[in-house]
């Protein structure tokens, strides 16, 4: 789904009414400096955790944050969402979103990155009738995400004009990319099979050796939804998937991945990579 971001200018439009006492060089420099001390003030930015903890101390300030949507409403002119701001999903906010900045439909789990002005604190009842407050949010800017741009943002990308391949008995596999975020590690894999029979890759026991100590592929992160390398290949057919490690230093290590042809006459040794930039 192609992404939108659609941005909201806040413009504050002022009438000054001017007299004739004084200069009118000096007026209009006080009312630069006075604009221009408002327009700061208005932009201060704080962290979500801060809103989360005390929004009232944080009111008429801007804050940018990730989200998943976990409930949504609407009016004619607004939609109105709860947002966990953690994937441990401990703390919220209420967004209210004026609707001209919503291309893409955002519905409940979906991830979000938004730039919003802080009103405050807000109370009220949960679903199951708990009194609560949360901070109330105006968004400013809100695009619709994926785990990936947003909690899962890595912080180093191997990305390979070339990618690395191993072929073996017309069974082509390759390395495409390599993401190095804080919570884990993510390589891109593509298995064609060329072969006249059925491939099996055993990705369940793929593993990663970097600096003399061997990782397996973890699953733990349902909140990813990455897509899967399928474990048994028709002939002529491709398959592409993310495998997922622990957190690795970005530098070099080794790939394993092996798998086995439905023609035993045909013995495959594990398809190994070295990888590094």
């Amino acid at each position: 789904m192609k992404k939108k971001l659609l941005t909201l200018l806040v413009i504050g439009t002022m009438s000054l009414s001017m007299t004739a006492c004084g200069s009118s060089s000096d007026s209009a420099n006080n009312a630069a400096t006075n604009t221009s001390s408002e327009a700061e003030q208005k932009r201060e930015e704080v962290d979500i955790s801060s809103v989360t903890s005390d929004p009232d101390a944080c009111k008429g300030k801007y804050v940018t944050f990730y989200g998943i949507v976990f409930q949504t409403d609407e009016s004619d002119t607004q939609y109105f969402y709860q947002v966990y701001t953690d994937t441990d999903y401990n703390n919220s906010v209420l967004l209210y979103v004026p609707k001209e900045l919503v291309s893409d439909t955002i519905s409940n789990d979906d991830f979000i990155s938004v730039v919003a002005k802080v009103d405050g604190a807000y109370s009220g009842q949960t679903v199951m009738g708990v009194d609560t407050t949360w901070a109330k949010l105006t968004a400013e800017q809100i695009e619709k995400s994926s785990y990936v741009d947003t909690f899962g943002k890595a912080h180093t990308t191997w990305d390979f004009l070339e990618p690395v391949a191993v072929e073996q008995q017309g069974i082509h596999v390759e390395v495409t990319k390599v993401e190095f975020a804080d919570d884990e590690t993510r390589i891109y894999v593509t298995a064609t099979n060329n072969s006249s029979d059925t491939v099996n890759l055993w990705t369940t026991s793929a593993k990663v050796i970097q600096d003399g100590q061997q990782y397996e592929q973890t699953y733990g992160n349902y909140l990813a939804d990455y897509p899967e390398l399928s474990s048994d290949i028709l002939p002529g057919a491709s398959s592409s998937g993310i495998l997922c490690f622990d957190a690795l230093d970005a530098n070099e290590f080794q790939f394993y991945l092996e798998g086995a042809s439905d023609n035993w006459d045909i013995d495959l040794d594990p398809f190994t990579f070295t990888l590094s930039m």
